[in-house]
């Protein structure tokens, strides 16, 4: 937990999910270093709330007081205002987390994008089951449900209907 000093995020920031906190105060709950750049968890002691949010750096304020540059849209949702100091934690996600944050982004092109990963990932598995599942299927009769020997079905049969 670090106390910083919420400043207005930068416009190139705003609707990207960005929140700008110096090197020295990237840090998790275990006192390790995040990397610039990663998705994570942004908690907000006082009022409870958290969001996702890509931590990069903030060269800006690199000598001066411990400020954290937040835009209005994800200070509205943890709760707080400009210019005031409050605990903030900084906690890594796990792959899951990433995939909701993506789902739900504020900027359009990451939410669009993983839309059309997660289509795409579930258009294949439908296609790879519907190409196996029913071979896969009249073998399971054939063997298994000891069908007479002199009845076959055939999938090239089967697959023209």
């Amino acid at each position: 937990m670090i106390e910083l000093i919420v400043k207005r995020a930068r416009k190139e920031d705003i609707y990207n999910d960005i929140i700008r906190v110096s090197k020295l105060e990237r840090k998790d709950k275990n006192d390790h270093d995040i990397k610039e750049g990663s998705l994570c968890k942004v908690w907000v002691l006082e009022t409870g709330r958290w969001v996702y949010a890509i931590l990069r750096g903030n060269e800006q304020y690199k000598n001066k007081e411990t400020v954290i540059l937040i835009d209005e849209y994800l200070r509205e949702r943890l709760g707080i205002e400009k210019n005031n100091k409050y605990a903030f934690t900084f906690q890594r996600v796990w792959f899951l987390d990433w995939l909701q944050w993506a789902w739900s982004a504020t900027n359009p092109g990451y939410r669009i994008s993983m839309r059309i990963a997660i289509a795409s990932v579930v258009l294949s598995v439908l296609g790879i089951l519907t190409t196996f599942v029913p071979k896969l299927s009249l073998d399971i009769r054939q063997h298994y449900l000891h069908w007479p020997h002199n009845i076959r079905i055939h999938t090239s049969d089967y697959q023209k209907h």
